[in-house]
Order: structure tokens, then sequence, then C-alpha cells
């Protein structure tokens, strides 16, 4: 078989395991009504975001705007979920409400469902790629799968675009491969994204440092650091010359 007969194999096998696991992870959740019919979780969600736009317009609007704390904006979303689980006649519970605004409220103003990974202090590192596969690792463990985050590629591409404004910058076609960082939740990240043309997917890496840096004193304790390593280490801080470590991706520099 030539290279083009197996490379052709081998997009066929990628694309037929995209779309096999497409809905993997995405089983739909319901919820009763006392009409005697279901709704789905995620259709509830869409609806109140509709019913949310509808009164106070998209995240940037200036009616939204004037919501300046979390708990202004918070209530905005409570008022337009309880409006629409009020009209669908829901039989909900208060910790399912609960649930209901958080997860339209990450959608307005946060990530989605990618805020939730980045509130867990043990997770340093989230990998995407395109809108189905997810991987975490938990302090300096390995990567390991996780359940899909994004309804469909629009939805991964508007959080990746808010990612992007947040850490104010701009994306497209001449800049396909995109290295900043900024802070969410008092929480340094490093984002790092390659896109079309220079890749078919899209992919997101993205690292997460502790809220609050490690003194050496604390990383002497935790990695059992030798003292002359201790010493070369608060020298190499006090030199007035710049320092740049090197190495493979994922080898821990």
């Amino acid at each position: 078989m030539s290279n083009s007969e197996q490379n052709k194999k081998a997009w066929r096998k990628m694309f037929h395991d995209l779309e096999r696991n497409a809905d993997k992870g995405r089983e739909p959740e319901f919820l009763a009504t006392n009409r005697g019919r279901q709704i789905s979780i995620n259709a509830l969600v869409e609806r109140v975001i509709h019913q949310f736009i509808a009164e106070h317009g998209e995240r940037d609007s200036s009616d939204a705007q004037q919501a300046v704390t979390e708990t202004e904006r918070i209530k905005l979303v409570k008022a337009s979920a309880e409006y629409v689980i009020a009209v669908e006649s829901i039989a909900i519970t208060n910790a399912e409400k609960a649930d209901i605004i958080r997860r339209v409220y990450a959608e307005m103003f946060d990530y989605g469902l990618l805020s939730q990974l980045f509130d867990d202090p043990t997770i340093t590192t989230i990998t995407l790629e395109g809108s189905e596969k997810v991987a975490v690792r938990h302090g300096h463990g390995e990567l390991i799968p996780h359940t899909p985050l994004f309804d469909d590629e629009s939805h991964y591409q508007r959080i990746i675009r808010r990612l992007l404004e947040d850490a104010g910058v701009k994306s497209g076609i001449d800049a396909p491969i995109i290295e900043t960082g900024f802070t969410v939740n008092q929480r340094r990240i490093s984002l790092n994204i390659i896109q079309p043309p220079a890749t078919i997917l899209t992919t997101v890496d993205i690292r997460l440092h502790p809220p609050q840096a490690l003194m050496l004193d604390e990383l002497a304790q935790t990695w059992e650091i030798p003292p002359d390593a201790i010493a070369l280490l608060q020298k190499i801080a006090r030199s007035p010359h710049g320092v740049i470590i090197v190495g493979e991706a994922e080898s821990g520099k």
C-alpha cells in the first residue's frame, strides 16, 4: 500500500471515530414538567440563555455590563431562569435550579463547563482537541480523558474566542498559533492554541498555576530538594542574569 493510500485510510478512520464518538458522554438528562412531559437539562439551559439575551442582550451588551459584580449578574440569570421554569411548568428542586443557574452563568459570563475545571485546584493541565476530545492532568499525574465539555464545534469555537478576548488577543488565519496568558478567578493560566490552517482541528493546551505561588521552602519540603540545589536556586534568583529552561514538551520544564 502506497503512502498516499495509507494517509487516506488514516484520515477516513479519524473522521469515522469522530462521528462514532460524537455523542459519547453527552447522553441527555431530563427534568419532568407538571404537564406530563419531559425537557432535557441542556434544552432548559439553552432556553434560559435565550430568555436572558432577550431581556438583557449578549454578554458585552451595555445592559448586561451594568451588572458589574458577580452577585448582580447571578441575580439577572436567576430571574431569567425562574421565568422560564414557571412558563414551562417544570418540577425542579432547589439544587437542580441552582445547577441550571450556574450553568447558564458559566455560558453567559465564563467559559461553560470549562469553568468547572478552572475551579478545581487539583487540575494543572487541560488539553482540548476539537470539540470532542478533552483530557486533564491532576497535579503531576498523567493526562486522563474527560467527558466532552462542548455541545458542538460552534460552541467550542465560541468558548475559545471568549478565552482569547479575555486574554486581550485577536485571532485569525494570519496568526494560527497563539501563546498567551491571563488570570481566571485569581489563578494564572498559560493558554496555547493551534488553529487552522496550521492544523485540521483546533487544539488547546491550558496550564493552570496555583492561586498562591509556592515559596522555595515549600517546594524544598514537597520535593525534598537537596540543600546545595536550594543554594544554587537562590543564587540564580539573585543574579542579574536571565535564565532560560529548555526541554521536550511534557518533560517537566
